[in-house]
């Protein structure tokens, strides 16, 4: 079932459109739980991540799944000229398929150029300890 292109910009918005797609599914919440493997009640805790009910114990009853969306993400995004966006699979394919625009391309992390990491030892600071045990008076 294709759908239309969506922009993510927090985690909560991830999470609601996430709930929304295993509603229109038809999908219970019980049924997504058996699916992935997860304990039951599971999928209405990541579907509330923010969740401000606490128990007994003082733990709030979201999780936090989506770690990865935060402000900082949208922001290093967004100043790249990028977003993210979720669409169908299928559909998702297809558009790369079609795409006639050059990659992105890859890149490997590379330590800070020219750095040099040997270096004089500048201060040199010796530590010496010594533990004195008291015995009991015999």
């Amino acid at each position: 079932m294709a759908v239309r292109p969506v922009i993510i910009r927090d985690e909560d918005g991830f999470a609601a459109l996430l709930r929304a797609r295993r509603e229109s599914l038809g999908v219970s919440q019980q049924a997504l739980d058996d699916r992935i493997g997860w304990a039951d009640g599971y999928t209405a805790k990541v579907e509330a991540p923010g969740r401000a009910n606490r128990d007994t114990s003082g733990r709030g009853y979201g999780r936090r799944v989506i770690w990865g969306i935060s402000a900082l993400l949208a922001c290093w995004l967004e100043s790249l000229g990028l977003v993210l966006v979720v669409m169908d699979k299928a559909q998702a394919e297809r558009l790369i398929a079609a795409s006639t625009d050059p990659e992105i391309g890859a890149s490997v992390h590379r330590p800070y150029p020219g750095r040099n990491r040997v270096r004089e030892v500048v201060q040199r600071r010796v530590l010496r300890f010594s533990f004195s045990f008291p015995r009991a008076a015999a």
